[in-house]
């Protein structure tokens, strides 16, 4: 496989590229209410022009039943959105769907955070250190990073 570029949508879309069975980059794209969904495609197709071609792997919003459900469940719709630019980028590339549990099971998050970051290499873990983001949005990289790993046969 040349390489896999793994994306967790959401208002901070976590994107994770790995080249063979490596992870080479990963970084936060935010997309903000006011600059809303134009501004979100133009980063997301950028990112894809530089890195093609290769498979790309997006996370598919999923509802879960309501006793399981945490937030306000019209933000789904939000993600779904911006999932489904995701997809209208990749519109060169291969791209595959995973809902949540199928790559990451039914692990709280801060437990598939770590179980995540146990997985990787010394390197793999510099470069996510590198990712230039506040401390409380990782979780999103680091999801993106378990999605490719995943993809991968790592996890």
């Amino acid at each position: 496989m040349a390489g896999v570029l793994a994306i967790d949508p959401g208002k901070n879309t976590g994107i994770a590229k790995f080249e063979g069975e490596d992870l080479v980059w990963c970084d936060l794209v935010k997309c903000s209410k006011a600059e809303g969904y134009c501004k979100y495609t133009r980063k997301i197709l950028q990112i894809l022009s530089y890195f093609s071609p290769f498979t790309v792997v997006i996370e598919r919003p999923q509802i879960y039943p309501q006793r399981q459900q945490k937030g306000d469940p019209n933000d789904l719709i939000d993600v779904a959105i911006l999932a489904g630019i995701c997809i209208g980028a990749a519109q060169d590339c291969a791209v595959d769907l995973v809902k949540p549990h199928a790559w990451k099971g039914s692990r709280p998050k801060t437990v598939d955070v770590n179980y995540t970051k146990s997985l990787l290499s010394l390197a793999e873990k510099r470069i996510l250190e590198k990712c230039d983001c506040r401390k409380s949005e990782l979780h999103n990289v680091i999801d993106a990073v378990g999605i490719g790993l995943w993809k991968l046969g790592r996890r």
